[in-house]
């Protein structure tokens, strides 16, 4: 997973998510060591499980949270960046189900079970025994639950949220074993229980993690959740009328000529991030773009001297000026363009989430 600023630079050079979603056989075009292949998937499987919330892109592949379910859809390339549902008849083995265990198959789907905070193949194999494919998939305790924001956007930690049309999302996170160590990442349970009383009654759930509300009305809120194997839990939240000031948060890295940066702003109200919120924002020395994280800009300065923003949110407008270096000696100027795909890399918002 990568923090905000990581995030923000992929899109310009988007990869295909193919990388996160392929088998073994798809990622390697090679039988794996002690397994005889089914000759019927030649190319082999990807294995698309459920996405999450809030984020402007989505790596696609998530552990599963003990106690909690995961449905990983099967699909074969057919051509290039071509996908179909996987229409052959196929057995899903869990290796023994030790961090995941099959619960289900129907059609092209597998529900997977959080079992352990581990990891164990899950292998589909042709109606001849022989393997499709295969991948690791992980389980892993949920130990962080939180709302973030369910818009594409950098809050910060203490955040409240806008009036009108909104969407939150509830972050589940759990513990994973790395190659180089444990790290925290957010986790699926597609079975989790969101209570949509009172103020919420009228919500709706477009997405697994999601809430849609039609109308935030002013005021505090909360929800009660209940995921994977952990008791109810009631987050709170607070939506108020206005922002009352705009502030350009310190870039993380200097400016300079030919080289992405990002930009970063805030709308807050007494302290208080503001989430939800439109926002416009433009510059005066070469390309900018916040389309993909509402509050923040990608830029690519043409110049040396300075760059200038122009920010506009929630009837407040701000400009920010910042100081544009020389290009770095002997670095190539990169460059700013998007490339189209079917799936995308993602990085994933830095969040500050509430643990048991």
């Amino acid at each position: 997973m990568r923090l905000v600023q990581l995030a923000l630079a992929l899109p310009l050079t988007a990869l295909p998510l193919t990388a996160c979603t392929a088998g073994e056989r798809a990622a390697t075009g090679e039988c794996p060591a002690g397994e005889d292949c089914s000759d019927t998937t030649p190319n082999g499987l990807h294995f698309v499980g459920a996405g999450i919330g809030g984020t402007s892109i989505d790596l696609g592949s998530h552990p599963t949270a003990v106690g909690g379910t995961q449905t990983i859809h099967l699909e074969v390339e057919v051509a290039p960046a071509i996908f179909r549902p996987l229409d052959l008849p196929y057995t899903a083995d869990d290796d023994g189900g030790l961090g995941v265990r099959v619960a289900a198959t129907s059609g092209a789907d597998v529900t997977l079970e959080g079992v352990a905070t581990r990891e164990n193949y899950l292998r589909i194999l042709a109606s001849d025994g022989g393997l499709m494919d295969r991948k690791l998939m992980d389980g892993a305790a949920i130990t962080g639950l939180a709302l973030v924001p369910g818009e594409p956007e950098s809050p910060e930690p203490d955040f409240v949220l806008a009036t009108g049309h909104q969407r939150l999302v509830v972050a589940l996170t759990g513990e994973v074993q790395g190659s180089s160590g444990p790290y925290t990442t957010r986790v699926i349970d597609e079975s989790m229980a969101i209570d949509l009383a009172g103020a919420l009654a009228g919500s709706l759930r477009p997405a697994w993690d999601t809430i849609e509300i039609p109308n935030a009305t002013v005021g505090p809120q909360s929800v009660t959740v209940t995921a994977g194997d952990r008791p109810a839990a009631t987050l709170s939240f607070e939506v108020v009328a206005a922002a009352d000031e705009l502030v350009a948060r310190a870039p993380e890295m200097p400016l300079a000529v030919g080289q992405l940066g990002s930009l970063c702003f805030s709308a807050r109200n007494h302290g208080r991030y503001v989430a939800g919120l439109p926002w416009t924002i433009t510059v005066d020395n070469g390309p900018g773009d916040n389309q993909l994280v509402r509050n923040c800009v990608l830029v690519q300065p043409e110049r040396e001297g300075t760059l200038t923003a122009t920010v506009t949110s929630d009837a407040l407008t701000l400009q920010a000026t910042y100081t544009v270096g020389p290009a770095p000696a002997h670095a190539p100027a990169t460059t700013a363009r998007r490339t189209a795909t079917t799936r995308e890399t993602a990085g994933e918002r830095a969040q500050t989430l509430a643990t048991f």
